[in-house]
């Protein structure tokens, strides 16, 4: 591990000026723990590690300052924080101090965009490692994420080793701490992984930053506390970003002549030189045979920027079901799934494959609204109730298979369901490549998200700060309407990574812990709405950003 390693670790847990603020048991031992490992010479060999005990904000934001000016290109900066967060009316999140006091949090606390500005402040440290155990944290992604901020400074300045921010939550989930832990559940299970070096899943006898992220995700999510820990790679290059030495010996690869002797031994064939082996292996390779001419080439069925255009008469363009659902007929086809390389605000789990959807099915023009959901349910749980043409929202993945069910029931078949991950794209694009299908842009004239952030060159707009009725703005090619922004819309697949290789008809993994959300919201920024952002939850999670729109063969 080249460089020398430094940490600053903030505990929060008492605020005497603000009563509303309830104390928190044990963000010093989060502080002592994660000391412990980090000074190890066995794990983390910290060259310098300063711990900060329920300081007043100017007090913390001068020692992160110093740690920073001390540091140099080649070292690594660690900034861990515990305690609460809170969010501000602009829905900005500030990590709160012992002098802390509500209704003057950005004068008594220190904001996410601080922590952004001080490590702006000095670009040339190679590698810088943010690591926050509070409630609503996962908003530090879409400060870390915006115009001008981190991503575009590595972009521009240096290819240095990068930034890794990990929380301990999504953006609208609270960070836990229980008893019988005696530590936060985020950061108990990061001090576990490092010390015990498990968080190593490879054997390379060191832990980065993934490794690290994959074990603490794991663990969390099965702890069943309705917490999703996050992660942002900012830039990060050349293997990752070594937080820890695991203890762990590397496993040296195994010769191909070994194995197979091993195998060998196994059928009773035992002490078989490797002489032998190759001799038989000689003996047994056919000439290469002419390889077969090239198949030609199939035109994808569906061109870009083209409407679909049926090609069998016996398919209907459209249809209306018995709760005035509208559903458009979308062809099959081929498309590019996923973003390229140097799209604004892409995520790194968007990697660019072909997928060929080989059937067409119809998908629903809007999002579900809640006068059609309590066509068949029977009551609205969503937060807002202004207009019942507005999506319906606060409804989890579990919630949306009994309206499915119920719905299948009352029209005497069982078609309708979600739509897989590529069927939501592939619809989304309507043949177009571009971030969003307007093209670069995504105005708040076009989509209702939070206008206040648009992608990287593009105008601002307004926010709502609520959903809108559905079918507000203009539709896609296809007669889609609001497949970018109004709320998040939930789709069939178990979250998983793709790969670079061309898929027919993928329908994501067979199982996991989170199931995939796609489009946006209400509430989001630009770059979280584009056409290839994957967002994922629990199945259990519903907010008053979820809902979704349905598809049938």
């Amino acid at each position: 591990m080249s460089g020398r390693r430094f940490a600053i670790l903030i505990a929060s847990s008492r605020f005497p000026n603000e009563p509303d603020l309830p104390p928190l048991q044990f963000p010093e031992n989060d502080v002592d723990g994660l000391n412990e490992v980090l000074r190890s010479e066995e794990r983390g060999n910290f060259y310098k590690v300063v711990v900060l005990k329920n300081v007043p904000h100017h007090e913390a934001t001068l020692e992160i300052h110093k740690i920073l000016s001390e540091a140099r290109k080649d070292d690594l900066v660690l900034i861990y924080y515990s305690g609460h967060g809170k969010v501000n009316s602009q829905r900005r999140l500030h990590l709160t101090m012992s002098d802390t006091v509500i209704n003057a949090l950005g004068y008594t606390s220190i904001p996410i965009e601080t922590i952004k500005s001080l490590t702006e402040e000095f670009p040339s440290i190679n590698r810088k490692v943010i690591i926050l155990d509070c409630c609503y944290s996962g908003l530090a992604g879409d400060a870390f994420t915006r115009k001008g901020s981190l991503d575009d400074q590595f972009k521009a300045m240096f290819g240095g080793s990068g930034t890794f921010l990990m929380t301990a939550s999504t953006a609208f989930q609270e960070a836990n701490e229980r008893p019988e832990d005696q530590y936060g559940v985020f950061t108990k299970h990061i001090i576990g992984g490092i010390r015990s070096g498990e968080a190593d899943p490879d054997n390379h006898g060191v832990i980065t930053m993934n490794d690290l992220y994959n074990y603490v995700d794991k663990r969390v999510r099965a702890e069943g506390c309705g917490q999703e820990p996050m992660k942002w790679d900012l830039e990060v290059k050349g293997g990752g970003l070594v937080i820890a030495k695991s203890g762990k010996k590397p496993i040296e690869p195994e010769e191909p002549l070994t194995k197979i002797q091993k195998i060998l031994a196994d059928l009773g064939y035992k002490d078989v030189s490797p002489d032998a082996i190759l001799s038989i292996l000689d003996k047994s390779v056919e000439p290469r045979k002419k390889p077969d001419p090239p198949k030609p080439k199939i035109e994808p069925s569906v061109k870009p920027g083209k409407p679909p255009q049926n090609k069998t008469s016996s398919i209907e363009p459209e249809f209306v079901n018995s709760i005035n659902m509208k559903f458009v007929y979308i062809p099959p086809g081929e498309f590019m799934m996923g973003s390229p390389p140097d799209e604004p605000g892409r995520s790194d789990d968007e990697i660019l494959h072909k997928v060929t959807l080989t059937k067409g099915f119809y998908m629903q023009t809007t999002q579900v609204t809640q006068k059609q959901w309590m066509a068949i349910m029977g009551s609205n749980p969503s937060h807002f109730k202004h207009d019942e043409n507005c999506p319906v929202e606060q409804v989890s993945y579990d919630n949306i298979q009994d309206f499915i069910k119920k719905l299948n029931l009352k029209e005497g078949a069982d078609k309708y369901r979600l739509p897989t991950e590529a069927e939501w794209e592939y619809a989304c694009r309507a043949g177009t490549t571009t971030p969003f299908y307007f093209g670069k842009c995504l105005s708040a004239n076009q989509a209702n998200y939070d206008g206040n952030y648009p992608l990287e060159d593009c105008p601002k707009g307004q926010y709502r700060e609520k959903t809108v009725p559905v079918g507000s703005f203009a539709p896609n090619a296809w007669g889609l309407y609001d497949m970018h922004g109004n709320v998040w819309e939930w789709c069939q697949d178990w979250y998983g990574n793709y790969t670079a290789d061309a898929v027919p008809d993928p329908t994501g993994p067979s199982s996991g812990s989170n199931r995939v959300l796609r489009g946006g919201g209400w509430y989001g920024d630009a770059w979280i709405c584009r056409t290839a952002y994957r967002g994922s939850s629990s199945p259990g999670y519903g907010r008053n950003f979820c809902g979704f729109r349905l598809v049938r063969p």
